[in-house]
């Protein structure tokens, strides 16, 4: 829309730089709140994935223990990727490495389980999951 200035003249419709500058400001106050709460989400979908993956190896891990008497040792493997055991397969989600070692007792007896992320945030990875069902994160505290 056509208005008359100060001078006189005539301008055209458009934005001024004072306005521009708000519009730029606004934009810039809602990433600032936005980014934190999608690195929060992010690093809470991780250990999530971290948690799964577990409880998946877990299952097929006894489920192959009482078909064979042993416990399987499973080298580390980075995800995405499917690691046959027994008649079924762990599947290790994106980001995610899984790693299955003997426990005390040797692997026949027992097996220590080690999931972690880099993105699961400080304290949280490696995930440790033990034959007595135990689970912690690198910090201690329990899964």
């Amino acid at each position: 829309m056509a208005e008359k200035n100060t001078c006189g003249n005539w301008r055209s419709g458009g934005f001024t730089l004072v306005e521009l500058l708000i519009v730029v400001a606004i934009i810039a106050i809602l990433a600032a709140i936005a980014i934190p709460h999608m690195q929060s989400s992010s690093m809470k979908a991780a250990r999530a994935a971290m948690l799964s993956d577990a409880k998946n190896a877990t299952s097929h891990e006894e489920a192959y223990f009482l078909e064979n008497q042993t416990y399987l040792v499973i080298a580390a493997t980075a995800g995405p990727a499917l690691v046959p055991i027994g008649r079924g397969a762990i599947n290790v989600s994106r980001g995610n490495t899984l790693e299955v070692s003997a426990g005390g007792g040797g692997i026949t007896e027992s097996y220590v389980m080690t999931v972690s992320n880099p993105r699961a945030g400080a304290g949280f990875s490696p995930l440790t999951r033990t034959t007595d069902g135990s689970c912690s994160w690198a910090d201690g505290s329990a899964c």
